[in-house]
């Protein structure tokens, strides 16, 4: 019974991978209703491959849809947060400060009890879908010649699906290529941020005010910006109900101070839309 019942939250967690978006605004059971082809592909190489290459190639596709699924459900908790998918390389701090806000919102205790539930539930799903695909993979070959069958059902309904353009309610097409995609993507954004990070750190050496003392009157007859980026940006600044009145007024010129505030650079780029109902803009 046991067995059973780990069998089938496998299989759900299975499908998470394969069939869930990424964005929240997107996840909607239609969207688990969808057709992949990663399945029907996989399927079939295990029922084709000899026994001892099929279980090779089943462990190492549940490995691999263990990381997705995981990497999924960090993408819908950051987009959540920030409006935009989670990034490998530079977002990984943004975790042990999550915690912190637990931490500091809740007490140590609720900071220890969220971690041990984060760590509790990535070993679980980075576990359990390998041994789902070590339990399908016998499962499936027991009866070859039908699940062969059923295979290539299957590829002739997603191909018909493709070809007819066939959308799911939530805009999606029902005949979905998403694992491979996703991962490749993953793939190349890490490196691409590597790159970045690389490049930042060599320009950062060759920064011609790195010895300047740290004292404003080194930048004596030279053009200074101060530049301030804050989350609410144009909503706080013009909202009555965020604008403190001890501001209020403060972003006129101060040209006879030699010096003066401007506040009318606004980005694109939303950080948080699904707290505001609307875009905010960084100042």
């Amino acid at each position: 019974m046991l067995r059973t019942v780990g069998l089938v939250l496998g299989v759900a967690m299975l499908w998470f991978a394969l069939t869930a978006p990424t964005a929240p605004d997107r996840l909607s059971l239609a969207a688990f209703g969808r057709l992949p082809l990663e399945a029907i592909v996989l399927a079939a190489l295990i029922l084709v491959m000899p026994a001892r290459g099929a279980r090779a190639v089943g462990l190492g596709a549940g490995l691999v849809m263990g990381v997705v699924a995981v990497l999924k459900l960090l993408d819908l908790g950051t987009f959540t947060v920030l409006g935009r998918p989670f990034e490998l390389i530079t977002d990984m701090p943004i975790l042990t400060a999550g915690l912190s806000f637990v931490g500091d919102a809740a007490g140590p205790w609720a900071e220890r009890g969220v971690a041990a539930a984060v760590i509790a539930l990535t070993v679980t799903v980075l576990a359990a879908v390998p041994w789902t695909m070590l339990r399908l993979v016998p499962l499936v070959r027991r009866h070859r010649h039908r699940a062969l069958q059923g295979c290539a059902a299957l590829m002739a309904a997603w191909l018909a699906l493709a070809v007819a353009g066939v959308r799911s309610p939530g805009g999606d097409p029902v005949a979905m290529v998403g694992v491979a995609p996703y991962t490749a993507g993953k793939v190349t954004a890490s490196i691409e941020a590597r790159r970045d990070l690389a490049q930042f750190e060599q320009t950062l050496a060759a920064d011609p005010l790195a010895a300047t003392p740290p004292s404003l009157s080194a930048f004596a007859g030279t053009d200074v910006l101060v530049v301030f980026v804050e989350s609410y940006g144009r909503v706080g600044s013009r909202s009555s109900s965020l604008r403190a009145p001890s501001v209020t007024g403060r972003s006129t010129p101060r040209s006879r101070r030699g010096r003066s505030v401007r506040g009318r650079c606004w980005a694109t780029r939303p950080r948080s839309p699904r707290r505001t109902g609307r875009p905010s803009r960084t100042r």
